[in-house]
């Protein structure tokens, strides 16, 4: 079954011309983020996505992927409203954007990339101070 997106509500399309017109014309993109090497896109897929059919979920309209820089998927995860989808684009953009990451040198030392960004040159080092 496929499905369009009336007033942000997947709403079902029984004309596959109709289907394929409207996904031409408009935009499915719920949300874009690219920022420090990672890009976030989430979008309305047109189609309805069950997992696991005999967990008779509901149904899953929305897909939202996180890429590196290498365009390597790091993470994909499906949402069956709009709301859904911004919200956890919002949190998937907090969790590998906006927050730095860490990268372990050695049981001693973290290299922390500061925000500017993976290809900055400009690199905080913390050393990790054991308790005696």
């Amino acid at each position: 079954m496929h499905y369009i997106l009336i007033n942000k509500e997947p709403v079902p399309c029984d004309d596959e011309d109709l289907w394929q017109s409207w996904l031409k014309k408009s935009n499915p993109q719920v949300a874009l983020t690219q920022e420090n090497g990672f890009k976030i896109e989430t979008n309305f897929l047109g189609v309805w996505i069950n997992l696991d059919e005999q967990l008779n979920e509901s149904p899953l309209f929305f897909r939202t992927i996180v890429y590196d820089k290498n365009w390597k998927v790091l993470k994909m995860a499906f949402w069956t409203t709009w709301e859904e989808a911004e919200r956890e684009h919002r949190v998937m953009v907090e969790k590998y954007i906006k927050k730095p990451h860490q990268t372990v040198i050695n049981k001693d030392i973290y290299l922390i990339p500061n925000l500017i960004g993976w290809e900055s040159p400009y690199l905080k080092f913390v050393k990790i101070i054991k308790p005696c």
